[in-house]
């Protein structure tokens, strides 16, 4: 797995993100991208423009290291990337990565959708509940899991009440408001575990949406989720202060990640770790 860590407080931009292997190709310099995609913007707010600022200090360039060629990008990939802020998982629920995080039925034979994907509240991406039951399934640390709180932020037309059931336990219950609201749940010590774990959402009315989810979280994102990971107009992925994405990639032997800053001021640590 590959984390990239914001550190720093200035705004960051990471354009042309890639593992590059060395060969007799093109330079890392010829690659393109694809098309940029929105994402989704606060709850209850306007989508912002893309707002470009001049760098607090240039970026640094880097020496040449030779013919290379990427064979995996980052800002391509970036639906792949798991987010965390304030130390916990945001799942940010009206983006195109969600899917990531739901098991589709086959409905040819009869199976249900748990999940619409790509639903709008106003100017607000969501998915919404297709019934009254949607599950979604998420790869936590030892440190998420312990911290044992999961927050949403979601709307319903008025108000109904939310069960979350973790992992087969027993069902937490909570009351949603009328339109928007952010709820905080406590989980039972030990529901919550290292690697995969299985959510499982139920209203007592149908159409629920939600915009984002924060697991296993030291501090609480305020209500747009701070989901915002990728900048259109730049093409590039954006980092908030101490914000993480994380991607599970096969690395080639003796591959490099490289990158470009927006800000020399800005800093940006990367850790990889193997599966084993």
């Amino acid at each position: 797995m590959i984390y990239l860590l914001r550190r720093g407080s200035c705004r960051l931009a990471l354009a042309t993100a890639v593992l590059a292997a060395a060969a007799c190709g093109k330079s890392t310099r010829d690659q393109t991208t694809a098309e940029p995609r929105s994402e989704p913007g606060a709850p209850g707010a306007p989508v912002p423009a893309s707002v470009e600022h001049p760098p607090a200090r240039p970026p640094e360039k880097a020496a040449s290291r030779g013919p290379e060629h990427a064979v995996y990008s980052l800002v391509d990939n970036r639906l792949s990337a798991h987010l965390t802020r304030g130390g916990g998982l945001v799942v940010a629920a009206g983006s195109a990565g969600f899917a990531k995080y739901v098991r589709f039925a086959n409905v040819m034979k009869g199976g249900k959708k748990s999940w619409e994907l790509r639903q709008a509240e106003g100017e607000v991406k969501v998915a919404r509940i297709a019934g009254k039951t949607g599950t979604i399934y998420v790869p936590l640390s030892a440190a998420q899991a312990g911290r044992s709180k999961i927050r949403l932020r979601a709307f319903t037309p008025g108000g109904t009440t939310l069960s979350l059931r973790v992992n087969d336990g027993k069902d937490i219950n909570t009351k949603l408001a009328a339109g928007w609201a952010t709820v905080e749940l406590s989980v039972p010590p030990g529901q919550l575990k290292e690697g995969e774990n299985a959510l499982q959402l139920f209203t007592r009315s149908s159409g629920a949406e939600v915009a984002w989810l924060q697991i296993g979280a030291a501090a609480p994102v305020g209500d747009d989720g701070a989901t915002a990971f990728y900048d259109p107009a730049q093409r590039a992925l954006t980092l908030p202060e101490g914000g993480q994405m994380s991607w599970y990639v096969a690395v080639p032997d003796k591959a490099r990640l490289t990158g470009d800053l927006s800000d020399g001021a800005c800093t940006v640590a990367v850790t990889a770790t193997a599966e084993d």
